[in-house]
C-alpha cells in the first residue's frame, strides 16, 4: 500500500514508499509486535522495525500500471506471492492461483497482492458482553460465538464464517447487516433480532441454520382496509400469528387455475397455518390501532411485521403453474431471506422459467379503476400505478414482500447470490427515492401518465436500449396486467406493454402507438411524469391524437381529451417529429362530441373544441334547455 502505516496487523498489503526517495518504515505505535501475511515489501529500505512476527512476507519491487497517476494495479511481470508455498514470483505473468487458474485478466495480474489460502472457520472469537475474546470478527476466518448482549450500532457490524449466539439479547440495527458465511445458530436461551432495514446474509446452497430468529419489517403507511403481500424470510412463522388484529376472513392466497385470491380461513377459530417458504400472500391492515381517525379511515399507518423462526438460507425451488398448463401462469410469490434480493439477479438465475417482469401489489381501497399492480422489468425499470407510496423499488425486493410473476416453467430458483446486505435501496416496500435502477445499457426514456379528475390512474414507459429490438424482448417488453379496464399502454403486435424497449439507434421518424381504455366516458389527460437521455434534452416529443387530427408538443404541456368507453388502438401515438400539415387545432364532429351522465348532472364535453352554445330539445322537438357564450371545452346542465 503506498503510504506509511501504523497499525499493528498487515495481511495481503504490497508495502511502498510513499516518496520514490523516502523509505517508509511499518511499526506499532504502541511498542506491540507487527503480525506481517502475504506482504510484498518494495527494496529492503521499506521495512517492518521492532518486534515482528512476519509470513511469506518478501522484497520484490512491485510494478505498478500507472503510479504516478495513482493506479496501483499490477502490471504484468510483477513480483507476486505464491500463495501456495509462500515463494515469490520473479514475474507473475504466468502465475496461477490455488485453483491453477490464471491470475491475469486481459494483459494485466488480476489483483493487487495474491490473496492467501481461505482459512474458514480456523479463528473461534467470543463476545462476552463487552469484549472479544479472540479478535474482531471482520472477515470469513471467524467463529463466532456471542454469549452476551451484543447491539451492532454500539458494538459493530459482523463479518464471519459461523454465528452462534448461547446467551443475551443481540440487536441488529436498522441499516446494518450481518454477513455469515455458514450457519447460524441462536440457543432457546437467546435472542437474535433484526430491526426494519437490518439484514443477514449467507453464503452456500444448503440451509443449516437452527433455532429462532426474530425479522422486523415495516408496511407502508396504510389505511385499515388496505392490504400488503407479504412473504415470510423464516420457516415456523403463522399467518394470523404474524397480524393478529386482522379479521380471519382478510388473509387471502392466489390461485393459479382461477387467476383470483381466495380466502386461508373459512371461520374465527380455524386453525392457523404457516407462511410457505417462497409464497406471497394478501394480508389486510389490523382491523383497529390506537391512533386516533385509523378505524374511520382517515389515518394511516406504518404495520410493523414481526416474523419469529428459522432464517431461510440456501437454494429453494419453488413450485409454481406455468402457462403450459392452460392458464395465464399469474403466481404469487415472494422473497423467502431475511434481506432484500436482486431483481435482475433474480431474473438472471430464472431465465426462462418467467416471461421476465414482476407486479408488485399496490392499491388502496376503494380504488378500482387502476391497477392494484406497479410494474418492473428484468432491466430494474419500473412504472407505478398512480396510487400513495408507490416509489421505485430500486431494483430490489425488500424483506418480507411478496410479488407475481408470469411462470413459464413448474419453478421459479431463488439462492443466496441474489441477497444483498447494502442497505442503500433501503425502506418500507414502495417508500424509496423514484429512481429507476439500470443500467448498463445505453437508454433514452419517457414515462407518461393517465390522469383522471386530476388523479394519476395509469403509467407506461417507452425507451430506446442497447439491447432492445423492435419485436417482443423478454425481461425488458413489461406486460399490462390487464386487471383493470382503464390503461394507458404501448403496443407490440396489438398487445399491451406497461413497459417497451425499442433499438438504438433512435430514428426521429419512429412512432409508438398506444392503447387507451376505459370503461366510463368523461375526461382524460395524458401528461410526461419524467424522462431520460436525449428526451430530458432537446429532443421533441409529441401526442397524436388521430380521432380529432391533432398533434400535441406533450414535453411543453399536458393533453386533455374526451373519450367514451371502449378500447382504442389507433387513437393516440407518440411521435418525435410535427408533421408539417398537424395542428393543434381539433376538428369536432359527432365523434368527438362526448355527453355523458354524473351523478344528477349531463356533461357535455367537446374535448379541447370550443363550445359557445348549446340547445337541448326533447322527443317532441321542443327547446327544454339553452345555454349561451359558453366558451369552453365543457358544459355541465
Amino acid at each position: 500500500m503506498p503510504l506509511s502505516i501504523t497499525w499493528a496487523q498487515q495481511h495481503n498489503t504490497l508495502i511502498v514508499p510513499l516518496q520514490k526517495t523516502i523509505p517508509d518504515k511499518v511499526y506499532s505505535t504502541g511498542g506491540g509486535i507487527v503480525n506481517a501475511f502475504y506482504c510484498l515489501i518494495s527494496n529492503s529500505a521499506n521495512a517492518i522495525t521492532g518486534s515482528y512476527n512476519a509470513t511469506a512476507v518478501q522484497n520484490g519491487n512491485p510494478l505498478f500500471t500507472d503510479s504516478d497517476n495513482n493506479n496501483y494495479s499490477l502490471s504484468t511481470g510483477s513480483p507476486a506471492i505464491d500463495t501456495g508455498d509462500s515463494s515469490l514470483y520473479a514475474n507473475a505473468a504466468t502465475a496461477t492461483d490455488l485453483a491453477g487458474s490464471p491470475r491475469l485478466s486481459g494483459d494485466k495480474i488480476d489483483i493487487g497482492v495474491y490473496e492467501r489460502p481461505s482459512s474458514d472457520c480456523s479463528i473461534t472469537t467470543t463476545w462476552n458482553g463487552s469484549s472479544w475474546s479472540n479478535g474482531i470478527p471482520v472477515n470469513y476466518d471467524y467463529a463466532v460465538v456471542i454469549a452476551g448482549n451484543y447491539n451492532s450500532g454500539t458494538n459493530g457490524i459482523i463479518t464471519a464464517c459461523s454465528l452462534t449466539v448461547t446467551g443475551g439479547n443481540v440487536i441488529v440495527n436498522s441499516g446494518n447487516s450481518f454477513m455469515i458465511k455458514k450457519a447460524v445458530t441462536v440457543d432457546p436461551s437467546a435472542t437474535l433480532k433484526f430491526e426494519n432495514n437490518a439484514h443477514l446474509t449467507q453464503s452456500g446452497t444448503s440451509n443449516s441454520n437452527s433455532g429462532v430468529i426474530e425479522v422486523h419489517r415495516n408496511s407502508s403507511e396504510l389505511f385499515r382496509q388496505d392490504y400488503t403481500m407479504w412473504a415470510s424470510p423464516v420457516s415456523g412463522q403463522g399467518l394470523r400469528e404474524f397480524s393478529p388484529e386482522t379479521v380471519y376472513s382478510r388473509f387471502y392466497s392466489y390461485n393459479p387455475t382461477t387467476d383470483n385470491f381466495g380466502g386461508i380461513f373459512s371461520t374465527a377459530t380455524a386453525p392457523d397455518i404457516n407462511f410457505a417458504e417462497g409464497q406471497g400472500y394478501l394480508i389486510r391492515m389490523p382491523n383497529g390501532a390506537p391512533e386516533a381517525g385509523y378505524v374511520e379511515g382517515t389515518t394511516s399507518i406504518m404495520y410493523d411485521g414481526t416474523f419469529s423462526g428459522t432464517p431461510n438460507n440456501g437454494n429453494i425451488a419453488k413450485a409454481v403453474v406455468p402457462v403450459s398448463q392452460g392458464v395465464q401462469g399469474y403466481n404469487a410469490i415472494g422473497n423467502p431471506y431475511p434481506s432484500p434480493i436482486s431483481i435482475p439477479a433474480f431474473f438472471a438465475a430464472n431465465n426462462g422459467n418467467t416471461d421476465g417482469t414482476i407486479y408488485l401489489w399496490r392499491r388502496k381501497n376503494g380504488s378500482e379503476i387502476a391497477s392494484a399492480y406497479c410494474t418492473v422489468n428484468a432491466q430494474g425499470e419500473y412504472v407505478d400505478n398512480g396510487q400513495l407510496e408507490t416509489e421505485s423499488p430500486n431494483g430490489f425486493i425488500q424483506t418480507g414482500q411478496g410479488f407475481i410473476v408470469k411462470a413459464l416453467t413448474n419453478t421459479i430458483n431463488f439462492n443466496n447470490s441474489m441477497r444483498s446486505a447494502t442497505t442503500s435501496h433501503d425502506g418500507s416496500f414502495f417508500r424509496m427515492n423514484n429512481n429507476t435502477t439500470d443500467i448498463a445499457h445505453e437508454a433514452h426514456r419517457i414515462w407518461l401518465n393517465l390522469l383522471k379528475d386530476n388523479t394519476q390512474i395509469a403509467q407506461m414507459l417507452v425507451g430506446y436500449r442497447s439491447n432492445a429490438t423492435m419485436g417482443i424482448d423478454l425481461g425488458i417488453d413489461a406486460p399490462f396486467i390487464n386487471d383493470v379496464e382503464t390503461g394507458l399502454n404501448s403496443v407490440i403486435d396489438d398487445k399491451a406493454y406497461a413497459i417497451q424497449g425499442r433499438s438504438l439507434p433512435f430514428d426521429e421518424n419512429d412512432t409508438v402507438p398506444l392503447q387507451f381504455m376505459t370503461n366510463a366516458s368523461g375526461s382524460y389527460t395524458i401528461s410526461i411524469d419524467h424522462m431520460d437521455g436525449i428526451f430530458f434534452e432537446e429532443q421533441d416529443i409529441f401526442l397524436k391524437d388521430n380521432l380529432l387530427g391533432v398533434t400535441h408538443n406533450i414535453k411543453g404541456s399536458a393533453y386533455s381529451f374526451t373519450s367514451d368507453a371502449g378500447i382504442f388502438n389507433t387513437r393516440f401515438e407518440v411521435i418525435y417529429v410535427e408533421n408539417a400539415l398537424s395542428t393543434d387545432e381539433p376538428k369536432l364532429d359527432t365523434n368527438t362530441l362526448i355527453i355523458y351522465k354524473k351523478e344528477r348532472s349531463l356533461i357535455i364535453n367537446s374535448g379541447i373544441a370550443i363550445t359557445e352554445n348549446v340547445k337541448v330539445y326533447d322527443m317532441r322537438g321542443r327547446l327544454v334547455y339553452e345555454r349561451r357564450n359558453i366558451n369552453a371545452g365543457e358544459t355541465i346542465i
